[in-house]
C-alpha cells in the first residue's frame, strides 16, 4: 500500500509517494540508459531497489550522472559503453555484467537513434 503525503515545499504542490524497494536483489541491464526513456527506466529501477547496468553508446558524463543517481538510492550501478548494433560489443557487455552482477534478471532494450532530429541534421549528415 502506497502512502501519499502533501508536499511541504512551497515550490511544488505535487504529492510525494513512498517508494518501496520491490526489486531489491534484481539485476537489470538497460540499453540507451544515458538519456530519454532509457535513463528514466534505469533510474526508476534503481529507485525500486534493482542494481542497474547502464548501457550507452556516447555521452560518458551523462552515463556517469545516471549511475550516480541510481547509487543515491542505495543500489549498485555501472556504466558500460557499447554499441548494441555490434555483436562483439554486446557480447563483451553481457560478459562484464555477468562478472559484476552474476545474473541478468531484467533486460530493457531502449537504445535507438532519432534520425529526424535537428541534432542529427547538424552532426551526422555533413
Amino acid at each position: 500500500m502506497t502512502t501519499l503525503t502533501a508536499a511541504s515545499s512551497a515550490v511544488s504542490t505535487a504529492p510525494t509517494v513512498a517508494v518501496y524497494k520491490l526489486l531489491t536483489g534484481q539485476k537489470a541491464l538497460v540499453s540507451g540508459a544515458n538519456s530519454g526513456i532509457g535513463k528514466a527506466v534505469a533510474i526508476a529501477l534503481g529507485q525500486a531497489g534493482a542494481d542497474v547496468f547502464v548501457n550507452y553508446v556516447g555521452g560518458d558524463d551523462a552515463a556517469d550522472a545516471v549511475v550516480e543517481e541510481i547509487k543515491r538510492f542505495g543500489a549498485r550501478a555501472y556504466a558500460h559503453r557499447a554499441d548494441v548494433s555490434s555483436e562483439d560489443q554486446v557480447a563483451a557487455m553481457f560478459t562484464r555484467m555477468m562478472q559484476e552482477f552474476g545474473i541478468i534478471d531484467i533486460l530493457v532494450c531502449s537504445a535507438g537513434l532519432q534520425r529526424d532530429s535537428a541534432f542529427h541534421d547538424l552532426t551526422l549528415e555533413k
